[in-house]
């Protein structure tokens, strides 16, 4: 039972982060548009582990939760972009997120705001 509290707050813990990190300063064009570069190592050392679980279909659960929900696009979409940036990675979780996406938009739009 210790392991699944564990893995239980260390998912938690990981949708805080996604989130805080990415909505870290309203609007952050610099990260998300501009000079989004810079970030790809922070991003890659923090979440890597997570999108490899995301990638496996291990967090398909976060779709359950409007937060979890959110941290789940975000690191599908935009951290896999970070994190294979150059690469044909960069793009290979769009058709996956897309439908995740599609699965949850009904679910959680009254708990996403601008």
């Amino acid at each position: 039972m210790t392991d699944k509290n564990s893995y239980i707050n260390n998912e938690t813990d990981a949708i805080d982060s996604i989130l805080n990190f990415w909505f870290s300063k309203k609007p952050n064009f610099e990260m998300w548009f501009e000079n989004g570069k810079k970030y790809d190592t922070i991003i890659k050392n923090k979440f890597y582990n997570y999108l490899i679980e995301a990638e496996k279909g291990n967090l398909l659960h976060w779709l359950s939760h409007h937060r979890s929900y959110l941290a789940y696009i975000i690191l599908m979409d935009q951290f896999s972009r970070h994190i294979y940036r150059g690469s044909h990675k960069s793009y290979q979780n769009d058709k996956k997120v897309l439908l995740f996406t599609e699965m949850g938009f009904w679910l959680h739009c009254d708990h996403l705001d601008a």
